[in-house]
């Protein structure tokens, strides 16, 4: 089953709390061959998967992150009324999440369902900060897989970078530079060593 499609998007309801839905559109439960095609055969309908999501506070802009390969778990960027900006996992948002939880579905590491979703502070990217009347946000990948440039706009502008599966790409600030630097050489040196005694060695073996 292959995901050729997905779409999320919150609406407010009457009574003033959030209802998100999460819609993906599959191929079906059979992979079609891409390789043979006709204009002459009817496309296979997609199998639609969709739940719907309570927030608990009303959302003002969503954004998913964009990486440089698209390796990076994909999380989503909810701008709140408040003026918080906070990061959810896409797992929390699958139409997938089981009412119960199967076999199947703990072995791909799908969370069971819950009509709310969580949002504690935690998730927070901009903390103590507010951005007043949040209007939009904007994604770009920064030149590190690990990492997506975030941009958010409103009265003010709030401007971060995220990590969704934490710097799996970067050297953390501690890192000992010296010492790496210092094992290089001697590898280095002791190869060319070795390296010449080698030689050496086949030249007298050759001269008995």
């Amino acid at each position: 089953m292959s995901n050729y499609s997905l779409d999320a998007e919150g609406r407010n309801n009457p009574s003033g709390v959030l209802v998100n839905s999460s819609i993906e559109l599959y191929e079906g439960k059979t992979q079609t061959n891409s390789t043979v095609w006709s204009s002459l055969d009817a496309p296979p309908l997609p199998m639609v998967e969709r739940q719907s999501y309570i927030l608990p506070m009303a959302v003002a802009a969503l954004k998913e992150t964009i990486t440089e390969k698209g390796i990076t778990s994909k999380h989503i960027l909810i701008g709140l009324t408040t003026g918080a900006v906070a990061e959810m996992s896409w797992a929390l948002l699958d139409p997938r999440r089981p009412v119960t939880s199967p076999e199947k579905a703990r072995e791909e590491g799908i969370v069971p369902y819950m009509p709310e979703l969580p949002l504690p502070h935690e998730i927070l990217i901009n903390y103590n900060q507010t951005v007043a009347h949040i209007r939009g946000m904007h994604t770009a990948p920064s030149g590190l897989e690990s990492t997506c440039l975030v941009l958010v706009h409103g009265l003010d502008l709030f401007v971060t970078r995220v990590s969704p599966s934490k710097t799996f790409d970067l050297l953390k600030e501690d890192f000992d530079y010296f010492l790496i630097t210092v094992v290089l050489v001697v590898l280095t040196t002791t190869s060319f060593v070795v390296k010449q005694l080698a030689s050496k060695k086949i030249v007298k073996q050759a001269w008995k």
